[in-house]
């Protein structure tokens, strides 16, 4: 047995399945307060959980395992959004269609809320947190 394993398998008895559900449940999309409900604790408690310095330790552990496993890089996200996602988004690419009559069409289509949402998964991936805004300031 590896020092890493039994270091895993200690925090894992300290925990218990309750705080480890939560572990995984938060790194399926890093939002607190939907796994604290999953873990069937109030909204507001996932917060608390996540200063609990056990379970950081915890959630540590499985995203280093979890990078090591993974066969898609941070990189590789960016990558796809930057330079395949946003360009349609932004409507920067022409789009090509048919319409009812059978005539082709072409032109370009601007989502903004697909370009906001591109913006926050790279801001996500790359660790990067946008400025927060203060209202009445």
């Amino acid at each position: 047995m590896s020092q890493s394993e039994s270091t895993r398998e200690l925090i894992e008895k300290e925990l218990g399945p309750q705080l480890k559900l939560f572990c995984y449940e938060y790194l399926v999309d890093f939002n607190y307060r939907r796994a604290a409900v999953a873990v069937e604790r109030s909204a507001d408690a996932g917060i608390k959980l996540l200063r609990n310095p056990t379970v950081t330790r915890y959630i540590k552990i499985l995203t280093d395992e979890l990078a090591g496993e993974s066969l898609i890089s941070r990189d590789m996200v960016q990558y796809e959004l930057l330079n395949n996602f946003l360009p349609k988004a932004r409507g920067d690419e022409a789009i090509n269609g048919v319409d009812r009559d059978g005539k082709q069409w072409s032109g370009k289509v601007t989502n903004m809320g697909a370009h906001a949402k591109a913006i926050e998964l790279m801001a996500k991936h790359s660790g990067f947190t946008l400025p927060e805004i203060v209202k009445g300031g």
